[in-house]
């Protein structure tokens, strides 16, 4: 019964049709103006719930629960992130600002803003975090240690700005091995192990040396086709061929996921018990400058 709603739910759902969007105004981060837009997506995110014995009932209906509106430069890459109050307001707003190679420099969120310095290899050596008003609050530093030792990893005060350091160690096949970073008095340490092939088949997390969480990746033709993930309660996660995840198992919940022709996660499908509980959709509009 529960593979027949599936189907005919995909069939409703892949009906959706796309219209165009309209062109927003934009706004500047940390006073340096941003790429010329040249392409936005809109996303409408809705919601259906069923009953506990898993049938629509005649008060089931489409409810939408977030609005949406993505930008982005002649380049492709993203500039700006809209989502909308019911009344169509902005609510929450990112904006996005790249450095002549082409790597994120900048990101505002919500007027807190985040810089981003890079070494000579392009890796992230530094981000400084700012308030509304300007005010440096937060410095993370970045430290790339190949066949290192793992070190006690450093979170310090000065003044009103904290400074955290986090380490990254690397095996003799300059595979990330460990990462490591401090806060409040606990140390944050994730380890990854890796098959013959180089596919990373562990990740362990851990608090102050006790494990709290592991993911183990299980490949099929090189992609990763199966995850499972121990922590509070065991997840398995099952993967297509593309790599994109269709199903995840938590206790007595599942969920499907389905994406269209481009990737992008299109509607997911929750069951408890066996029965389904709710469906997601998400359907785009499009705008294209010339």
């Amino acid at each position: 019964m529960r593979t027949f709603i599936i189907f005919f739910v995909f069939l409703i759902i892949s009906g959706d049709n796309l219209s165009m969007g309209q062109e927003v105004a934009k706004p500047g981060i940390l006073n340096s103006p941003l790429r010329s837009e040249k392409r936005a997506i809109k996303t409408q995110t809705q919601i259906l719930r069923f009953s506990e014995d898993g049938q629509e009932s005649d008060t089931c209906k489409w409810l939408t629960i977030k609005n949406s509106t993505s930008f982005y430069d002649k380049e492709g890459r993203i500039i700006r992130d809209e989502i909308y109050r019911r009344n169509g307001s902005v609510e929450v707003l990112y904006q996005y600002e790249y450095n002549t190679k082409g790597k994120l420099e900048f990101l505002r969120m919500n007027g807190n803003d985040i810089r981003y310095y890079y070494d000579t290899k392009d890796s992230i050596e530094k981000t400084e975090t700012y308030d509304k008003d300007g005010n440096l609050e937060e410095i993370t530093k970045y430290s790339y240690i190949k066949n290192g030792n793992s070190s006690h990893p450093e979170t310090r005060a000065d003044s009103n700005i904290q400074v955290t350091v986090i380490y990254n160690f690397f095996d003799k096949n300059d595979r990330l091995a460990t990462t490591e970073h401090s806060d409040e008095g606990i140390i944050y340490k994730t380890s990854y192990y890796y098959d013959d092939a180089g596919n990373k088949i562990l990740e362990k997390s851990f608090e102050n040396n006790d494990l709290v969480e592991s993911h183990k990746y299980v490949y099929k033709l090189g992609k990763i086709s199966r995850e499972e993930i121990d922590g509070e309660s065991k997840t398995i996660k099952t993967y297509d061929d593309k790599e994109q995840l269709v199903k995840s198992i938590s206790g007595n919940t599942e969920q499907y996921f389905k994406y269209d022709n481009a990737g992008r996660l299109v509607s997911t499908f929750d069951f408890y018990d066996n029965k389904l509980r709710e469906i997601i959709r998400y359907t785009f509009e499009y705008y294209q400058k010339q």
